[in-house]
């Protein structure tokens, strides 16, 4: 008989538990921001849930049937400084969502099963806790790394930009992003770690300011649709197999800063028709393509060096033939 009395306890006890862990995206509630709430400065935060943490404000849930969210920088005058955890789960028909500078501090799981999320513009400190299931479309807007793994598997991402306060890119932060067809990296960026572009087989171009005085290793192999590569004059190592496997690289300009060049740093590059490089960079170049090679410092060039090359060599400005 007791048995009996507690099914139905048990039963209202997991409908709760399920309401409880919906209720976020639930538009029934009324308390809101936005219109018809409790003042939300942005017409997308309509439905947001706000929670007054002393000083600031707290987004702890939201509400609202609008797909695009802007979670406003204030809230009835107030900063917005933080997003508490599950604040958005299972927020399924969520496709956009901007996160202001203010915010910084981010709870956990915040957007649990928000798997449609195509277009985010947010700080850096959002990165991981924004899901990448159909990530298109990033615009970081501050921060000062883009951190390790940051978007490491993203294969619809076709556009990220990159805010002139970032001073690296971490280790495979874009490895295997198969759709990204170009970047820009912008000119406070000072490092680039290891296979950080990695796989990224659909890159044709890639912008590597003068600011960045080292590049990874496999920074950017297995690029295969990469066609030219000018590496500038900040830049004084090379890592291993740091452009390995990009076998559409047709012309690679490397200046006389690199003092050092990895292990198959261009391993399998075997299209590369034209090389502007320093004499000791000449062993690490491919030899199947070339036609024209410009050495453009050193005092000697070894036995060998292009052993079975026709390729023209500029030499001190005078065109020669390589010899075998």
């Amino acid at each position: 008989m007791r048995r009996k009395l507690w099914l139905p306890v048990l039963l209202v006890l997991c409908l709760a538990l399920t309401v409880g862990m919906l209720v976020a995206c639930d538009p029934g509630s009324s308390d809101q921001g936005g219109q018809g709430g409790n003042g939300g400065e942005n017409a997308g935060s309509a439905g947001l849930i706000f929670e007054d943490i002393g000083g600031s404000y707290s987004v702890t849930g939201y509400e609202g049937t609008d797909p695009e969210v802007v979670i406003p920088e204030t809230h009835n005058g107030l900063p917005v400084t933080s997003i508490g955890s599950y604040a958005f789960a299972g927020c399924a028909s969520l496709t956009s969502i901007t996160i202001p500078d203010s915010v910084t501090s981010i709870g956990s799981r915040v957007f649990l099963s928000c798997t449609n999320i195509a277009s985010a513009t947010m700080p850096a400190l959002a990165i991981d806790v924004i899901p990448k299931d159909s990530l298109k479309t990033v615009v970081i807007t501050s921060g000062e790394s883009i951190g390790d793994y940051a978007f490491d598997g993203c294969t619809s991402l076709t556009s990220i930009t990159i805010p002139g306060s970032v001073t690296s890119i971490g280790d495979l932060a874009f490895y295997g992003c198969t759709s990204l067809t170009s970047i820009a990296i912008p000119d406070s960026v000072a490092s680039i770690g290891s296979s950080a572009f990695s796989d990224c087989d659909s890159l044709t171009s890639v912008t590597i300011p003068d600011s960045v005085t080292s590049i990874g290793s496999s920074a950017f192999s297995s690029c295969t649709s990469l066609t030219s590569v000018i590496i500038p004059d900040s830049v004084t190592s090379i890592g291993d197999w740091t452009f390995s496997g990009c076998t559409s690289l047709t012309s690679v300009i490397i200046p006389d800063s690199v003092t050092s060049i990895g292990d198959l740093a261009f391993s399998g590059c075997t299209n590369i028709a034209s090389a502007t490089m320093p004499a000791h960079a000449i062993d690490d170049i491919p030899k199947d393509s070339l036609k024209t090679v410009v050495i453009t410092s050193g005092e000697s060039i070894e036995d060998y060096a292009f052993s079975g090359c026709t390729a023209e060599i500029i030499w001190g400005g005078t065109p020669t033939r390589s010899e075998e």
